[in-house]
């Protein structure tokens, strides 16, 4: 775990309502959105935090 995403669940909490990403939505977006964001949701997923 890097030390953003460290921060950012220590931060706003854990996830909750998690859903895995598609491979297709990574790919639709890779270029277009920075590859760190792209890492985190294949690792996290898409997911609500601190209500």
């Amino acid at each position: 775990m890097d030390e953003d995403i460290e921060y950012f669940l220590k931060k706003f909490g854990p996830a909750f309502g998690r859903q895995w990403v598609p491979q297709s939505s990574i790919d639709r977006y890779r270029g277009k959105l920075p590859d760190q964001l792209l890492k985190y949701w294949e690792g996290y997923g898409w997911a609500g935090y601190a209500n």
